[in-house]
C-alpha cells in the first residue's frame, strides 16, 4: 500500500518537474509557501482549527458504518469487534483528532448505504466514489488505493502485463467489472470465468489456469485463510479499487476534519498497516518507485528550482524581448508568404487574362476581315435579288442561297465577336419560339446519334426584347454542355412556357421586377453536377470537365447574356440524375414593332447627300450603289484625308458621314472629329466588322451611331433614316 501511495506521489512530482514552462508566478508562490512553512512555529499540536474543534465538540456522537463483510479491508468478527485495514487507519485518526467515533454494525452493505442516504449515520468508513452516491455524500481523498493484481504460481517467475499475455488462460470472477474490462480491452487473452475470487485463486493454485486477476487485499486474505501458499503476485492489471471516507453532504466540516486526520497518518504507519493485512507482495519496485529515490528527487528539485528561478529572473526581460521579436518575424514571414501567394495568383490570372485577350483580339481581327469579305457577298446578292421581279426566275434561287449562306456566315462571326467581347448587343423585338425552331436544325447537326433531342412548348407565343445571335449562343452552349454530360447517350429536352412571377420582390433576384416572363428550360439525363460545385458553375473559368476539355467560359457567357437581357438563370441538378437549366426573360406586350422595323427600309427613299468613306474599294462601291438605288446623292472617299478634302469642297451639301471605323492613317473617330470642325452640324454613322468600343460613347457631345458589317440595303437605309429623321 505504501509503495502505491509513494508511487502516486512520485508521479505527481514527475509531472510537476517535467512541465514545459514553469512561470515566474508559480516560483514566487512556491518559495513563499516553502519559507512560510519552514518559519511557521510549532507551538500547537492540535491539527484542527478552532472552528473545526468547536464543531467536533458540539457533535460528540459521530457514527460511522463500515462494510460488515469486506475482509481484510474491514469487517466485524464473531464478537462484534471492528477489524481490518481501514479499522487500523481509524485507530490512528481517532488518536490524532482526540475523539472517539461510533462504528455501527449493519448486516449488509445495502443497509449501510440506505442509512447514509437517510442520514441515520454520519458517514461511511470506506466507499467507492460513484455519481449516484455523490448526490448525498461528500468524499475525502482516497484512504486506500488497492490494485487488482495478476496472481500466478510461485514457479512462474515472469513479470506479467495484460498486453503480453496472448493465449494465456486467465481466471476472472464472472460478471464483475474486471471480467468486462479484460474481455473488451484484451481479446487475445483466454478468459476462464469463475463464480468468485476464491475459485479464481484455486484455478491457478491447481494449475487449471495460468493466472488470476484478484484485488490484492482480498487475494492476501484468502490465501492466508485457505492455505494457498503456492501463489505470488506477478504484476498489476492496471485497474485498482480506490476507497475514501464518505460523510453526510450537509456536514462539510466533518469531511474537512476527517481529511486532516487521514493526512496525519505517516508513510511508515501506512506501510505497516499494508504489510499487516496484505500478505502477498507485489514484485520488487523499480528504483524510481522507491521513497528514497523521490526524497532525493525532492531535495535536488528544490535546489534546481532555486537555481533555475535565479536564471529565469535574470533572463526574464531578455526572453520577453526575444519572444516579441520572434512574433514580429513570424508575422512578417506570414505576411510575405501571403503576399507571395497572392502575387502568384495574380500573375496566373494576368497570364490567363492576357492569353484570353490575345485569343479575343485575334478572333476579333479575323471576324473583322471576314465581315469585310461578307459585306459585298450579302450586299450584292441582296441587290440582285431586289432586281429580279419573279421568284421562279432560274437565277433567283441560287442568289437567294448565296445571300442566306452569307447571313449564316455573318452569324458565325458574330459568335466569334461575342467570345472576344467585341460584340455589340443588337436588341430588337423577337419571338422566342420561332427563334428556337429556326435554330433547332443547327442543333440537330451538332448532336451525336445516341442523343435524343426534343423541343416542346405550351402553344403560346413568347415575344421578348433580345439579340437573336446571343440567344442562339445560349442555346448552343447549354445543349453542347448537356451532350458532354452524356457520353453514353441520353435525351435533351428544350421546353418553353410563360409564367407570371410573384409580386413579392423578395422572391425575385435583385434588380428584377414582377411580371410575365418567358421561361426557357434545357434538361438532360446526364451525370449531373456535384452539390458542392453548384454555387460555382457560373463563375468564369470554372469547369468540371477534364484538363483541356473546356475553357470554363461557356456557362459564365450564358449567365452574362441572360443578365444583359434583364433575366435570370438557375440550375437544378443531382449527381447521376441529370440537370435542368432554367432561364427567365421578360416578355413584351407589343410584338408588332419588330416586323415593322424589319420592313421599314424597303419603302424608304432619300434626298440627302451622303459622304461614304471606306478603304475597302468593294465595300465602298457597294454602299454607294445601295444609297444611289434609294435616291441619295453620294460622294465617296478611300481615306480620311481624301474625305476631309471633299468636305471642304462640299461642306454646304453633305448631310451625313458614312464611314468605316478601322482605316489606315486616320480612323473613323478621328475623321469625324475633324469633320465637325468643318461642318459642325454633320451627323455620322460608323460601319465596321469589329466593334464600336474603340469609339467610346460620343464625340464632342454628339451621340454615335453604328451599323455592323455586313449589312443589306434595307438595313443601311433604315439606319440612315433613323439618324437623319429621328422621332
Amino acid at each position: 500500500m505504501a509503495v502505491g501511495l509513494l508511487a502516486g506521489g512520485g508521479k505527481m512530482l514527475k509531472t510537476l518537474f517535467n512541465s514545459k514552462q514553469v512561470t515566474k508566478e508559480f516560483f514566487s508562490v512556491f518559495l513563499f509557501c516553502l519559507f512560510f512553512f519552514l518559519a511557521m512555529p510549532a507551538s500547537s499540536n492540535d491539527i484542527l482549527s478552532a472552528e473545526e474543534r468547536a464543531w467536533l465538540n458540539n457533535h460528540p456522537d459521530i457514527s460511522l458504518a463500515p462494510d460488515p463483510n469486506f475482509p481484510p479491508i474491514e469487517y466485524f468478527d464473531d464478537q462484534g469487534h471492528y477489524l481490518g485495514l481501514v479499522a487500523d487507519y481509524f485507530k490512528i485518526i481517532q488518536s490524532r483528532l482526540s475523539c472517539k467515533f461510533k462504528f455501527v454494525h449493519y448486516k449488509t452493505w445495502e443497509d449501510v448505504l440506505e442509512s447514509a442516504r437517510s442520514h441515520a449515520i454520519s458517514g461511511i468508513t470506506a466507499a467507492q466514489i460513484t455519481p449516484e452516491r455523490s448526490e448525498y455524500l461528500l468524499y475525502t481523498k482516497p484512504i486506500i488505493d488497492i490494485p487488482n493484481v495478476l496472481i500466478v504460481r510461485t514457479g512462474n517467475q515472469d513479470e506479467l502485463k495484460l498486453q503480453n499475455m496472448q493465449g494465456m488462460k486467465v481466471a476472472v470472477t464472472n460478471g464483475n467489472a474486471l471480467h468486462e474490462y479484460v474481455r473488451s480491452k484484451f481479446p487475445q487473452i483466454v478468459i476462464l470465468p469463475v463464480p468468485d475470487d476464491l475459485s479464481a485463486l484455486k484455478e491457478v493454485s491447481f494449475s487449471r489456469a495460468d493466472a488470476a486477476i484478484v484485488n490484492l487485499a482480498i487475494a492476501s486474505y484468502l490465501c492466508e485463510k485457505h492455505g494457498l501458499s503456492n501463489l505470488r503476485v506477478a504484476g498489476d492489471s492496471g485497474k485498482s479499487n480506490s476507497l475514501a471516507i464518505a460523510t453526510r453532504k450537509d456536514w462539510p466540516l466533518l469531511k474537512r476534519i476527517l481529511e486532516k486526520g487521514l493526512a496525519s497518518v505517516t508513510e511508515e504507519e501506512r506501510e505497516a498497516i499494508a504489510k499487516k493485512w496484505i500478505g502477498l507482495l507485489l514484485p520488487p519496485p523499480h528504483f524510481y518507485q522507491k521513497p528514497a529515490f523521490w526524497n532525493a528527487v525532492w531535495i535536488v528539485g528544490v535546489l534546481a528550482i532555486i537555481l533555475v528561478l535565479t536564471v529565469l529572473l535574470w533572463n526574464h526581460a531578455l526572453r520577453r524581448q526575444v519572444a516579441l521579436k520572434t512574433a514580429e518575424l513570424q508575422q512578417e514571414l506570414a505576411e510575405r508568404k501571403r503576399a507571395e501567394e497572392e502575387r502568384g495568383k495574380l500573375q496566373e490570372q494576368l497570364l490567363h487574362s492576357q492569353k484570353m485577350e490575345s485569343i479575343g483580339r485575334i478572333s476579333g481581327s479575323v471576324a473583322h476581315d471576314i465581315n469585310n469579305l461578307l459585306t459585298p457577298i450579302i450586299g450584292y446578292s441582296d441587290l440582285l435579288l431586289a432586281k429580279i421581279p419573279r421568284k421562279d426566275d432560274p437565277v433567283y434561287q441560287p442568289l437567294d442561297i448565296i445571300c442566306k449562306a452569307g447571313k449564316r456566315a455573318r452569324d458565325l462571326t458574330s459568335q466569334l465577336l461575342a467570345f472576344s467581347r467585341k460584340q455589340v448587343m443588337e436588341m430588337k423585338e423577337l419571338e422566342l419560339k420561332s427563334l428556337v425552331a429556326n435554330f433547332e436544325k443547327m442543333l440537330f447537326r451538332v448532336l451525336r446519334e445516341n442523343v435524343e433531342f426534343k423541343v416542346s412548348s405550351d402553344g403560346q407565343t413568347f415575344f421578348i426584347n433580345g439579340d437573336s445571335g446571343q440567344l442562339e449562343q445560349i442555346l448552343m452552349n447549354l445543349v453542347l454542355n448537356a451532350q458532354d454530360a452524356m457520353p453514353n447517350g441520353g435525351s435533351i429536352n428544350i421546353s418553353l412556357s410563360s409564367v407570371e412571377l410573384p409580386e413579392e420582390k423578395s422572391a425575385l433576384p435583385e434588380g428584377l421586377a414582377p411580371g410575365r416572363y418567358a421561361r426557357l428550360s434545357v434538361s438532360d439525363t446526364g451525370c449531373g453536377i456535384k452539390e458542392e460545385c453548384l454555387s460555382s458553375i457560373f463563375e468564369p473559368f470554372f469547369t468540371t470537365k477534364g484538363k483541356g476539355l473546356g475553357t470554363g467560359l461557356g456557362l459564365s457567357t450564358v449567365y452574362g447574356i441572360v443578365c444583359q437581357h434583364g433575366g435570370f438563370i438557375n440550375v437544378r441538378s443531382k449527381e447521376n440524375e441529370g440537370s435542368t437549366f432554367t432561364i427567365h426573360l421578360p416578355q413584351i406586350a407589343d410584338a408588332v414593332l419588330d416586323t415593322e422595323r424589319q420592313d421599314r427600309g424597303t419603302h424608304l427613299q432619300g434626298e440627302a447627300s451622303i459622304l461614304v468613306v471606306d478603304d475597302d474599294n468593294i465595300v465602298r462601291e457597294l454602299a454607294v450603289e445601295m444609297l444611289k438605288n434609294k435616291g441619295y446623292r453620294v460622294l465617296s472617299a478611300s481615306s480620311g484625308s481624301e474625305a476631309l478634302l471633299l468636305l471642304e469642297r462640299h461642306k454646304s451639301e453633305i448631310d451625313l458621314l458614312l464611314s468605316d471605323v478601322v482605316m489606315p492613317g486616320m480612323n473613323g473617330r478621328e475623321l469625324y472629329e475633324k469633320a465637325l470642325e468643318i461642318c459642325p452640324l454633320l451627323k455620322a454613322i460608323f460601319m465596321s466588322g469589329y466593334s464600336k468600343n474603340i469609339l467610346n460613347n460620343s464625340t464632342k457631345n454628339r451621340p454615335l451611331h453604328f451599323i455592323n458589317k455586313p449589312f443589306t440595303q434595307d438595313e443601311i437605309i433604315a439606319k440612315i433614316h433613323e439618324v437623319l429623321f429621328p422621332k
